[in-house]
């Protein structure tokens, strides 16, 4: 048993065409659910080749055969085109691939360029904290001994100082600061 519909799919013409076929070879039908059923498959047979003879008669069979051309043609162009856009998506892949691996390496070289300037720029910064620290420390062992010496003098001289009433804290005050700057200029030239 066969549906119309799927004889009509199988010989590419309209259910009613094989209804009209129906009516004129006198086969019985079956309905079931809404859908038409030929029971014999001799039927089936008589449609067929009746249709299949019609097709010739009337010169339908040349043009599915035409249309089949036209559609293996159709396809063999959309297949060469599909290639074409292929070749050029591999291409525009591989240029872009190798505009990335070129950005990879400028980016390489500017991280390593950055990695040695600070790698320089810390040492420049630990040398400096050196030169402070022991900058600092002469400064302090400087005024230690400028203090000792300011004690010894001032034990010394204490009583002439009164006697002439001279200030021995100003010419001290002055050689802190001169020490200083010989100092800090010896330490840090510009």
């Amino acid at each position: 048993m066969k549906s119309v519909k799927e004889l009509s799919e199988k010989l590419e013409v309209s259910k009613q065409t094989v209804f009209n076929n129906i009516k004129r070879l006198n086969i019985e039908t079956i309905k079931k659910d809404n859908t038409s059923f030929i029971k014999n498959d001799v039927d089936v047979e008589k449609i067929i080749q009746r249709v299949t003879k019609n097709k010739k008669k009337y010169g339908f069979e040349s043009t599915n055969t035409n249309s089949e051309k036209v559609k293996t043609s159709n396809q063999k162009n959309e297949s060469k085109h599909n290639v074409q856009i292929i070749e050029l998506l591999e291409k525009q892949i591989d240029t872009l691939n190798k505009q990335l691996e070129k950005q990879e390496k400028r980016h390489e070289v500017t991280i390593e360029f950055y990695r040695k300037e600070l790698q320089e720029r810390s040492k420049l910064l630990e040398n400096q904290q050196v030169l402070t620290l022991e900058s600092n420390k002469k400064i302090q062992r400087l005024e230690s001994e400028l203090e000792e010496e300011k004690q010894l003098n001032y034990s010394f001289d204490t009583s002439a100082n009164e006697r002439q009433n001279v200030n021995v804290q100003e010419p001290v005050k002055i050689y802190l600061k001169r020490k200083r700057m010989k100092l800090l200029t010896k330490n840090h030239p510009q």
